[in-house]
């Protein structure tokens, strides 16, 4: 397998903005540094394996969604409409809209008995 270190430099940078996240919080949850979460989203560095797990682990993708070809999320699905809608929000902000998806959705399984 060729490794496209380009995606995965893209997929590294999407993934964090996606979270409303910057390098510095980034670089707390995965306990590297910022100069090394910035050299991998400018393509100065090669990531190590270790710190890739680590990302995935802290995106909560699959580590091939990072360093391989994932299949492309339609652009109108209701995936994708959440990330728009999430895309610009605080993690607290982030947090409630989960919190409160989480339990409208029991509420609604409810109704549905």
């Amino acid at each position: 397998m060729v490794i496209d270190y380009s995606q995965i430099r893209t997929q590294l940078k999407a993934n964090r903005k996606a979270r409303g996240m910057t390098q510095a919080e980034l670089a707390e949850k995965t306990e590297l540094s910022v100069p090394y979460i910035s050299y991998l989203e400018t393509g100065a560095r090669e990531p190590h394996l270790d710190a890739l797990l680590k990302l995935a682990r802290v995106f909560e993708v699959p580590l091939d969604s990072i360093v391989g070809n994932p299949t492309p999320i339609p652009s109108h699905t209701p995936h994708s409409e959440w990330l728009e809608i999430i895309a610009d929000c605080s993690a607290t902000e982030q947090k409630l809209l989960i919190k409160n998806a989480r339990a409208f959705k029991l509420m609604l399984r409810e109704q549905n008995k």
